[in-house]
């Protein structure tokens, strides 16, 4: 599984990374990218607080 942040739905608001205990070590939202799935653990909580539905998981 991998994560994917759709670029022209994220609006940076940063929430993926407040909910995630590890969103800092994952995420890059300056740049919309996922910078290491190494930390992630595929729970999913970030693309259910995401206000804007720009996060998917996909099999890989």
């Amino acid at each position: 599984m991998k994560l994917y942040i759709i670029e022209d739905r994220c609006t940076q608001c940063g929430k993926c990374v407040e909910i995630c205990h590890k969103g800092p070590l994952i995420f890059d939202i300056d740049k919309k990218e996922i910078k290491s799935m190494e930390y992630c653990n595929v729970c999913r909580l970030c693309i259910t607080v995401c206000p804007e539905n720009a996060l998917k998981c996909l099999n890989e």
